[in-house]
């Protein structure tokens, strides 16, 4: 049985993405049967098939991207992130691994999306929503750039980030 809470908080964490950065896959380990499961659920979520283009907005250092785009090497992956710090690893990983269909952006996901209308399959936001400020520019871009009938999948491993952070305003149930 799940239950949605309805809360009114509007909590924006004081998050220091620079100091988030620095040995981020250390510190925020997740081991490899969690991950794999993770990659799991978020595959089913976002049921990507063979020419599927997909963004994932606050991508970090690619924990989630790499994985989901070595499964699914005939689609395309958009990796967008604010901080060039988190950027820099997955950059590097996409090197070392020659990895064709990853392409990484830095932007701030509070301004307007640097792409068309209906330009995505399915946007994935993994850990990332809670540290939005502008979530209403956010929520009308993803609007823009998913195509109808896309999937939009937010996912937290933290209950509590999600339902302190949803603003059910712009994301109705």
């Amino acid at each position: 049985e799940y239950y949605c809470l309805h809360l009114k908080i509007n909590i924006i964490p004081k998050t220091n993405l620079k100091q988030l950065a620095l040995n981020y896959n250390q510190k925020r380990r997740i081991d490899r049967h969690t991950l794999n499961e993770i990659i799991s659920y978020v595959l089913s979520g976002l049921e990507i098939k063979p020419g599927d283009r997909i963004l994932d907005i606050g991508c970090g250092s690619g924990r989630i991207l790499l994985p989901l785009a070595f499964k699914n090497p005939a689609s395309k992956f958009i990796g967008l992130d604010v901080s060039n710090e988190m950027l820099a690893p997955l950059n590097e990983q996409i090197s070392k691994t020659k990895n064709k269909n990853i392409d990484v952006i830095k932007h701030d996901a509070n301004d307007k999306l640097p792409f068309t209308d209906n330009e995505f399959d399915s946007i994935l936001m993994y850990h990332s929503y809670h540290i939005i400020k502008n979530r209403k520019i956010l929520i009308k871009e993803i609007k823009r750039v998913l195509k109808k009938n896309g999937r939009l999948l937010i996912a937290s491993t933290s209950h509590t980030q999600l339902a302190t952070t949803l603003n059910y305003k712009y994301i109705p149930e």
